[in-house]
């Protein structure tokens, strides 16, 4: 327990850039971004998040969470997850954290034209915005579950190491 007091405790910090130093201050909470432990104590701090939420289920892998939920009526998932969100507000608030809600979206997955249904899902009083696809653990995955985006990406790469590698042989 002390070894994680001291990585923990008195830290100092400052910001390099353009050759200019900050002034060094000292470090009040949060965890060494980069390091090897960062990662294992940032899940033990939030391994408590999905308790926080009663209807929706919760995906957590590293300093990403993904919440899922499902039903047969459209109009339900929005009151829930707004309901839900409001919960998880509380609770990123009880534990000093904030979300980046201009990185937080939302994607329908349905038989039927979800855009004819104009309802909001709220985060902290601000809007998420409905987006068609979304990157998962690296895959993309689109409200059609289809595999395009996903062509997409790694034609472009390949597309791109393609052409590196002629340019190179070309030289």
């Amino acid at each position: 327990m002390d070894w994680f007091r001291g990585y923990l405790t008195k830290r100092k910090q400052f910001v390099h850039y353009g050759g200019l130093n900050s002034k060094v201050n000292t470090t009040e909470c949060g965890i060494l971004q980069g390091s090897v432990l960062g990662p294992l104590l940032f899940i033990i701090y939030t391994n408590d998040l999905s308790d926080t939420l009663n209807l929706v289920k919760s995906i957590l892998f590293a300093d990403d969470t993904t919440l899922y939920y499902s039903s047969p009526h459209i109009p339900d998932p929005y009151e829930i997850m707004n309901e839900e969100l409001d919960s998880l507000t509380d609770w990123l608030r009880a534990n000093k954290l904030s979300q980046n809600v201009s990185k937080t979206n939302y994607m329908i997955f349905s038989n039927i034209n979800s855009k004819q249904h104009a309802m909001e899902i709220n985060l902290t009083n601000t809007t998420i915005t409905k987006t068609n696809c979304v990157k998962f653990l690296g895959v993309f995955i689109d409200e059609n579950l289809n595999w395009n985006e996903l062509i997409k990406v790694i034609k472009k790469k390949i597309f791109r190491e393609f052409f590196i590698k002629r340019e190179s042989n070309t030289s």
